[in-house]
């Protein structure tokens, strides 16, 4: 679970800082698929990855998922939320993660794979059926069509 702390705390370092290539870019996309503007994505990109400190991601790191295969759906919502839905799970333990974005901000959540840059954690299009758990964020109505398909 150190491995994976630490990949965490890197991988929010990268997206928090302004100048780096990978903070640039998760800004831009808070500006284009977030719809903020360029200062208000500054901020909650600040605000949000200056959460990930060592102490705090360490606590995450329960092992309540160890080896479980995980698929996450996300809503469109706020411009940082695939970076949480993405880590928790591998900060749990978690074998592997799928993550399929919203069709709105599909773009973010790609960023938070490539910027990780660990094979276990994909995009997907669709939630995979080799999954032992599935976690999902949306309205009660959006929701509702996935729950039924689910066993």
């Amino acid at each position: 679970m150190d491995d994976r702390v630490a990949q965490v705390c890197e991988l929010a370092r990268r997206l928090g800082d302004p100048q780096s290539a990978e903070g640039r870019a998760w800004r831009a996309l808070a500006v284009d698929e977030g719809r903020l503007s360029p200062a208000m994505a500054d901020r909650v990109v600040s605000v949000t990855t200056a959460r990930y400190d060592e102490a705090s991601v360490r606590a995450l790191a329960d092992g309540s998922l160890v080896g479980r295969r995980v698929a996450v759906v996300l809503a469109a919502s706020v411009a940082t939320a695939p970076l949480r839905a993405a880590v928790l799970p591998w900060l749990a333990g978690a074998a592997s993660v799928a993550l399929r974005p919203s069709r709105r901000q599909p773009s973010l959540a790609r960023h938070v794979v490539e910027t990780l840059g660990v094979g276990a954690l994909r995009e997907v299009d669709a939630v995979p059926e080799d999954v032992d758990h599935v976690i999902a964020y949306g309205r009660d109505e959006t929701l509702a069509p996935s729950r039924a398909a689910l066993p």
